[in-house]
């Protein structure tokens, strides 16, 4: 009933007010960003449009639960229209090259650039200049996951992993957690051994992400989301980077960040489905005291190679002004 209101009374209402907008502004170049709701308006507004502008595509529309929450035949639309503005957008960006390439056989149309949540200038330096080595006195072995838990059977396969190996390590498991959602009533979750710390600005939690040893990332193992697992990018890969965090990625091997972490060793990569063995690997990798240093270089050279803010901002202002020439010309 919600998306059937927002369809029909708030979609014609910011269709209308962003075309007031454009009209008033007179903007250069319209950067479209298609996610969710916002995309009935931008297509209303843009496509057949003399407007030029420059879309960035993050996640596509229909993943997730998206058909439930929207409709299927609403979320479709929304999939088509996304698909539509990429295709028309004078200049265009995708989150990840898998997308971009999906992108190309869909549309035609490739991508100007490669754009995400990057690493800036000072954050990269500082991953060369600080080197965690090993603390004897540490008794804990502190992991982490920041953000949103999307697949709830995969992670709780991983914490089924890691408690069977609590007991067999040098050292103690704590597992943090940060992000705006709570999980204290999960049945996985154990305060015997897990914190919830709750949505932190940016700063505070790379701060805290430091004081950690490993940063956890799972997705599908299955491939039964494929439109998110292997196009979309996760944003905790790049907040764990940015920490200088080593990474248990658990994955489908075709998912983005899977293949990210098969490019660049920077940390444990699994497929495993089965919880005993996912066990032994971990046992195996968790025990490495400096873990740190053991894949800082590969979390350098990731950093450098596919996480520069700067030149991903470079990229992104050089499509703003192909697009700004193009409407003049």
């Amino acid at each position: 009933m919600k998306s059937t209101l927002l369809d029909w009374f708030w979609t014609p209402f910011a269709s209308s007010h962003l075309r007031k907008t454009i009209r008033r502004v007179q903007p250069d170049v319209v950067w479209a960003i298609p996610h969710d709701w916002s995309i009935l308006p931008l297509a209303g507004c843009l496509l057949n449009s003399p407007q030029v502008f420059h879309v960035s595509l993050h996640d596509y529309p229909d993943v997730h639960d998206s058909s439930r929450r929207f409709g299927k035949k609403r979320c479709a639309r929304m999939a088509d229209f996304a698909d539509q503005l990429y295709k028309s957008g004078t200049t265009r960006d995708a989150i990840s090259q898998p997308m971009a390439d999906d992108l190309v056989g869909r549309t035609g149309r490739s991508a100007d650039a490669i754009v995400r949540f990057g690493l800036e200038s000072d954050r990269i330096q500082d991953l060369h200049e600080t080197t965690q080595t090993h603390d004897a006195s540490k008794t804990t072995i502190r992991l982490a996951h920041a953000g949103t838990i999307h697949k709830h059977a995969v992670f709780e396969l991983l914490i089924e992993s890691l408690d069977k190996l609590r007991g067999r390590l040098s050292r103690q498991l704590q597992l943090h957690l940060y992000g705006a959602h709570s999980y204290r009533t999960q049945r996985w979750f154990n305060s015997a051994w897990m914190v919830e710390h709750g949505n932190l600005p940016d700063t505070e939690l790379n701060a805290q992400l430091q004081q950690c040893d490993w940063g956890l990332l799972s997705m599908s193992l299955d491939n039964s989301d494929p439109r998110y697992d292997r196009f979309s990018f996760p944003t905790k890969f790049i907040a764990y980077l940015a920490a200088g965090l080593p990474i248990i990625t658990l994955a489908h091997k075709e998912a983005a960040a899977a293949r990210m972490a098969a490019a660049y060793n920077v940390g444990l990569l699994s497929h495993s489905t089965d919880a005993s063995k996912l066990s032994e690997e971990l046992c195996n990798t968790l025990d490495n005291a400096n873990s740190r240093h053991t894949y800082r270089s590969e979390i350098i050279r990731c950093a450098h190679e596919q996480f520069d803010a700067r030149r991903m901002r470079q990229n992104l202002f050089q499509c703003f002004e192909k697009s700004a020439n193009q409407a003049t010309s």
